[in-house]
């Protein structure tokens, strides 16, 4: 299996396990993220100020995608929020689109939700 496609998925079942110091060892020191049309901020800051609200979510990993021409890989899943007192919960699709460095760390992450 391709090492890159093997990365991204230890680095999608830490998160989705909420183990953030397991996801920041799949990343390199200045690696980004960018959510939907949000700019794009460090992922160590991204995952501080996000990991409460991630860990309400409950995720579905539907595939890994990779292509030799590419140094990326792609993620389809979809993530629902839960219930509250001001909304029902919500099923929203999306793809990560992940690139990587020479020597296979995370580099950049860019989610890309369908709502």
């Amino acid at each position: 299996m391709n090492p890159k496609k093997v990365l991204a998925k230890k680095y999608f079942i830490a998160f989705h396990n909420g183990n953030i110091n397991e996801v920041h060892s799949y990343l390199t020191e200045d690696c980004m993220v960018q959510y939907g049309i949000e700019k794009p901020i460090k992922a160590r800051e991204f995952f501080k100020q996000t990991a409460v609200m991630i860990s309400t979510l409950k995720f579905e990993t539907r595939n890994f995608y990779t292509s030799p021409n590419s140094n990326k890989v792609l993620v389809d899943f979809s993530y629902t929020t839960p219930n509250t007192e001001k909304d029902t919960s919500k099923t929203i699709d999306a793809i990560d689109i992940i690139s990587f460095d020479r020597n296979n760390k995370i580099k950049n992450i860019t989610v890309i939700p369908n709502q």
